[in-house]
């Protein structure tokens, strides 16, 4: 009787779409893409998604400051790649000890179907 209320796998991912013209060019933009927050940005013809939150230490990333594929986190400075989530800047010297720490920012590979912005997530 147990095994029924068990949790299947999905082989399937979950698509959650925006459509692509609710986003404007060159502006960090914190959507609501089914029940989860991302923050999109569109330049020409790319696009990036990532997670709303710093992996340093939780900031709003959709008021970070992004140039050359990177995004710098408007709270503390840390710099990271839009394409790998990679941290290639952190501003504090190793006197800062573990506060200093941070992750890889997560990124999300979006596809465009039918004019709208689509997540495969698992």
């Amino acid at each position: 009787m147990r095994d029924r209320y068990r949790k299947k796998e999905v082989s399937n991912p979950l698509i959650r779409c925006i459509p692509k013209d609710e986003v404007k060019n060159n502006v960090l933009q914190k959507e609501l893409i089914g029940n989860t927050f991302f923050v999109i940005y569109k330049s020409d013809s790319r696009i990036w998604v990532i997670s709303p939150c710093c992996p340093h230490k939780g900031a709003d990333m959709s008021k970070g400051k992004v140039e050359n594929e990177t995004i710098t986190c408007y709270m503390h400075g840390y710099v990271y790649d839009l394409n790998t989530g990679v941290p290639l800047k952190i501003p504090y010297g190793e006197a800062y000890g573990k506060w200093r720490e941070t992750g890889n920012l997560e990124v999300y590979k979006p596809t465009i179907r039918d004019n709208q912005i689509c997540l495969d997530l698992p």
